[in-house]
């Protein structure tokens, strides 16, 4: 870290962490591959998820309309960013954030280029008015040895909470029971973003009643699952998970407010911005799994918890005067000790289905360099 960009962490020292190595050794199945313990990822690998470079598959290409890169929106996509929105160093933080987690992510970041630099502008906004932002988040992993809540949401809503009171605003981080635990696990190390719990059992009208109270002027949800065109909502192996999620979708749908969404897998809150054949065309299980609940603004990342990375490198960007201090919550440090704290509290990776140093599969000695980086795009 530079001078003057030292972040205090709550709870003093962090501890030993355990490191659980990467899912199991993969085995050819004719045209798609098998991963023994994988988990949210879906346990087939489509040939479009094996490498960042390879780009969307042709399916995708066809539905985007283009060469499968970003900077050109796929046709029936949704949000997008102001005429001159989009600064080479923003578009560059978003391309960052494609980087492949626990699969590759570029088929479904090419349908919905300069999301980033929109959802970024209204978040700096809702600072400038000291205006209170609802973030949403919490995946529970039922099919893990240990069911608990993921790590991938959580830690990177703690992070993005500090940065949103850096900048003025008021965060409020909305979960359910499941989740709650792991979840308030992670603001107490930074101290930011009180915690709202709603019961699984709740129906859609208590949901859109205890936001409406609230009174946010914004609602941001990151990795959280959300009903496909059928109402159900699905897991990335396709397992019906409706029943055990509370419906916190039904927020989004309240008029005024402004939306977004973080998400890296095709069913969570948000990605009906994508295109539903883009989603099928990059997703195992996609036709049957995609979201379809839309909001403003959508940022794609290889892991949701990156994808708050990226917003809180562009939050450093809109708002320089603020910079030192958001660019100090991208050291791997604060990363690692809010992991450190969600694991204590229960969380486990999504992927391996195991508590551990990693998140979706990707440990975190492994994405230390893309938190360097964008620390420096976010100097530009």
């Amino acid at each position: 870290m530079g001078h003057g960009e030292a972040v205090r962490l709550r709870g003093g020292a962090r501890g030993e962490r355990r490191r659980d190595g990467p899912p199991g050794r993969e085995r050819g199945l004719g045209r798609a591959r098998r991963r023994p313990g994988a988990g949210r990822g879906g346990d087939v690998v489509r040939p479009c998820q094996r490498g960042h470079r390879r780009g969307p598959p042709r399916a995708a290409r066809r539905a985007l309309g283009a060469s499968g890169v970003p900077g050109r929106a796929a046709a029936g996509a949704r949000g997008g960013p102001p005429a001159g929105a989009v600064t080479p160093a923003l578009a560059a933080v978003e391309r960052a954030l494609l980087r492949p987690g626990a699969r590759d992510v570029t088929g479904l970041g090419a349908a919905v280029p300069g999301q980033l630099a929109r959802l970024a502008g209204e978040l700096a906004a809702a600072g400038q008015a000291r205006s209170r932002v609802g973030l949403v988040t919490g995946v529970h992993i039922a099919w893990a040895p240990t069911p608990a809540a993921e790590t991938d949401g959580p830690v990177g809503v703690a992070v993005l909470a500090a940065a949103l009171a850096t900048l003025g605003a008021e965060p409020v981080v909305l979960t359910d029971d499941p989740c709650a635990g792991v979840t308030g696990a992670c603001l107490a190390v930074l101290g930011a973003g009180r915690l709202e719990v709603v019961p699984v059992a709740a129906d859609e009208a208590a949901v859109a009643g205890t936001v409406a109270d609230l009174g946010p002027s914004h609602l941001v949800a990151v990795e959280r699952l959300g009903p496909n065109t059928e109402g159900r909502v699905m897991t990335m192996r396709a397992v019906d998970v409706t029943a055990s999620t509370a419906p916190l979708h039904a927020a989004f749908a309240l008029p005024g407010l402004v939306t977004g969404a973080v998400g890296d897998g095709g069913n969570e809150i948000g990605m009906g911005n994508v295109p539903a054949d883009v989603v099928a065309a990059c997703v195992a299980h996609g036709a049957r799994i995609a979201c379809r609940v839309p909001v403003d603004a959508l940022v794609v990342a290889g892991t949701s918890n990156w994808g708050c990375c990226g917003l809180i490198a562009a939050l450093a960007l809109l708002v320089p005067q603020h910079g030192p201090a958001l660019r100090a919550l991208l050291d791997p440090a604060v990363d690692a000790a809010v992991l450190d704290a969600a694991t204590a509290a229960g969380g486990i990776d999504g992927v391996t289905g195991r508590p551990g140093a990693s998140v979706d599969g990707v440990r975190v000695a492994d994405h230390a360099d893309l938190l360097a980086g964008l620390r420096a795009l976010a100097r530009a």
